[in-house]
């Protein structure tokens, strides 16, 4: 699967290589990687990003490394991460 963002719009995720890839039911993309999650939907072209660093509190993780991406049944996505514990990103809201 090829996803092509614009660099500008990851943020701090820009330059960063994607190492873990899930499709969930919705149709969009999740990436995991070294410095944060991103989600892209494609039907909407919408992209929204999780990191440690992310201007919005809600939005961040207790490290950068992702070790595991999963979808729950409610729709929200777990985040594995090394050092960090496990993350639940509500699907509604995309709080942490």
């Amino acid at each position: 699967v090829r996803i092509d963002v614009p660099a500008a719009r990851l943020g701090a995720l820009a330059g960063a290589d994607t190492q873990r890839l899930a499709c969930v039911a919705d149709g969009s993309y999740v990436g995991g990687s070294g410095l944060g999650v991103w989600r892209y939907d494609p039907a909407t072209q919408r992209l929204d990003t999780w990191s440690v660093d992310h201007s919005d509190p809600s939005r961040r993780l207790l490290s950068r490394s992702v070790a595991l991406l999963a979808a729950g049944a409610d729709g929200s996505l777990w985040v594995g991460t090394r050092g960090g514990g496990m993350h639940r990103i509500d699907a509604a809201t995309g709080a942490v």
